[in-house]
């Protein structure tokens, strides 16, 4: 039966390694210099860069100077300071009207969150985090005792070229989005040679598809297929999925129960036309070329539309990704605050109190008849 498929590549006929002088095959070695470091002399080094890096490079009162007088205008201008405290009425409220309108709760990041981001990063990438920061709506309290998350900066790897014994070493990436409504998936694929050179890019529509799994497995089918076709022998692939990244990798035996068996078989085996496989797992913002793509419609996929969504990528920007322990965040704050109403409500109540209920209460107490418990 022909599958378009290469012959499988003939098993050796030995396991016997060859008798040599196996010095003549170890390729030359540059004669390089080892130091042998003052361990007394390291930690004292490691000191003096604590007390500049952090003691004085972190320094409180440093921080806040510039947060005003460079950060804090920007994320004025831009709506991102939370007017009130994290735990607050105002805040669930907000909290609220965030999730009905955009379908997911907020980030929220404290002042010294961002200041911290900023300190550790080359100053040129500064005005892309505040990018960042707006495009994503980040709330920012101005907390500088607390921090509440962090922010990751990642750069992509797929412009940068790889050699191996002269050869390039060619980069995938996959992506599968499953539809539940059609039981069908959208797949994505690209390969990269050097520098930003696109060799190969494909996208499949409606593929019959049972579970999201599912889908991301046979983006990576595609990948390898692809591939294959091309006569790519070194290649290096990367997924955001867990699972898909262990089944090329061999990291669990596949059983009768394992999810889409055959499949992770297919993909398993595919591996033997390769002289070099390798697969990662990366987050989704590594992924850029496949995950935009996927976003797009048919009639959208032109050389111009594609150029503006792979800016970051053609310019090799440096992207940005946001930490949260959500659970904890709803629950040592935001959850915490009483819920009154809407935001409008809120607005009203707070100014009532401040305009009508807190004099009211100092003219009693001066009257000798306001008592607290």
């Amino acid at each position: 039966m022909s599958t378009g498929l290469p012959q499988i590549p003939s098993p050796p006929a030995t396991l016997m390694r060859p008798w040599c002088n196996e010095d003549e095959q170890v390729p030359q070695l540059t004669p390089f210099k080892i130091s042998h470091g003052v361990s007394d002399t390291m930690m004292k080094q490691y000191e003096e860069d604590y007390k500049y890096l952090v003691e004085e490079g972190l320094d409180l009162e440093e921080m806040k100077k510039l947060y005003h007088e460079l950060v804090r205008p920007v994320l004025v201008a831009s709506c991102l300071i939370l007017e009130h405290h994290i735990v607050s009425p105002e805040t669930k409220a907000l909290d609220q009207k965030f999730k009905d309108k955009f379908g997911k709760p907020p980030i929220y990041l404290s002042a010294l969150d961002i200041m911290k981001t900023l300190i550790a990063m080359e100053p040129s990438r500064w005005s892309y985090l505040m990018d960042f920061l707006r495009e994503k709506r980040i709330l920012v309290t101005e907390n500088w005792e607390v921090s509440l998350g962090s922010i990751e900066c990642i750069m992509h790897d797929d412009s940068i070229s790889f050699m191996m014994n002269g050869r390039v070493v060619f980069k995938g990436q996959s992506d599968g989005r499953y539809n539940h409504g059609t039981g069908t998936a959208d797949l994505c694929t690209a390969i990269t040679g050097v520098a930003t050179d696109i060799v190969d890019c494909a996208i499949y529509r409606e593929v019959p598809c049972n579970s999201p799994t599912h889908a991301e497995l046979l983006g990576m089918y595609v990948l390898e297929r692809r591939a294959i076709s091309l006569k790519i022998l070194l290649f290096d692939v990367k997924t955001d999925n867990a699972f898909v990244s262990e089944t090329v990798r061999d990291m669990f035996p596949i059983t009768p129960n394992t999810t889409e068996k055959d499949l992770c078989q297919v993909l398993r085996s595919m591996k033997v036309y390769f002289e070099h496989f390798n697969c990662r797992c990366e987050p989704r913002e590594k992924l850029e070329l496949v995950d935009s793509l996927m976003k797009m419609k048919d009639n959208e996929l032109t050389m111009e539309s594609i150029k503006d969504k792979w800016a970051h990528y053609l310019m090799r920007l440096p992207v940005f990704r946001a930490h949260q322990p959500t659970k904890t965040i709803r629950k040592d704050y935001i959850n915490k605050a009483p819920t009154v109403g809407t935001v409008a409500f809120h607005g009203q109540f707070y100014i009532i109190c401040k305009e009508v209920l807190h004099p009211r209460i100092r003219v009693i107490k001066a009257m000798g008849h306001y008592k607290t418990a």
